[in-house]
């Protein structure tokens, strides 16, 4: 495979859970132009605010945004369009074994370090793929209150409020 040159990449992202969170780390690391969404869950291409999407490289990478017809409109701009996702939405089976982390670490020869391999297995198979993948409970809590923290703050939810979180969160200090 040949190498990609980042800085051909544009990320399109949106920041909703843990491993959207990881991938645009990794990206901003590898100092790849990153684009991130401030759309919430169930977030589309077409509904991204057109100041976000100006001076577009010449690959874009989309992470769980779908769009068919926008995803045309970009190719025939003269992009490379590379969709990153595992999910199926109603009309659309974007199923794909490996989670999105993983996918986009693959796509830039890029090796996980084991922190963010949990991340991806807990998107893509959640505490069992973690206690699977021989992760601790004291890890597999960590992973889970990163996730957690990451949605809320995507859906403009108060964190330090969130009543679940709190009767979950190892870090919270006896009252």
């Amino acid at each position: 495979m040949k190498k990609i040159n980042f800085e051909e990449i544009t990320l399109i992202c949106p920041c909703n859970d843990g491993e959207a969170k990881t991938i645009i780390d990794i990206a901003k690391k590898l100092r790849i132009d990153t684009r991130i969404s401030r759309q919430g869950w169930g977030a589309k291409i077409e509904e991204e605010p057109s100041n976000n999407l100006k001076e577009l490289k010449k690959i874009i990478v989309i992470i769980e945004m779908p769009s068919l017809n926008f995803e045309k409109k970009l190719r025939e701009k003269g992009h490379f369009v590379k969709i990153i996702d595992h999910h199926k939405y109603n009309d659309l089976d974007r199923t794909n074994k490996l989670s999105s982390l993983e996918q986009f670490a693959k796509l830039l020869n890029f090796k996980l370090s084991r922190w963010q391999k949990g991340i991806a297995f807990n998107d893509r198979g959640y505490i069992y793929l973690l206690k699977g993948e021989k992760y601790s409970l004291k890890e597999i809590i960590k992973i889970r209150e990163f996730d957690l923290k990451t949605q809320i703050k995507s859906q403009n939810l108060d964190f330090k409020n969130s009543s679940i979180f709190w009767r979950i969160s190892p870090s919270r200090k006896a009252a």
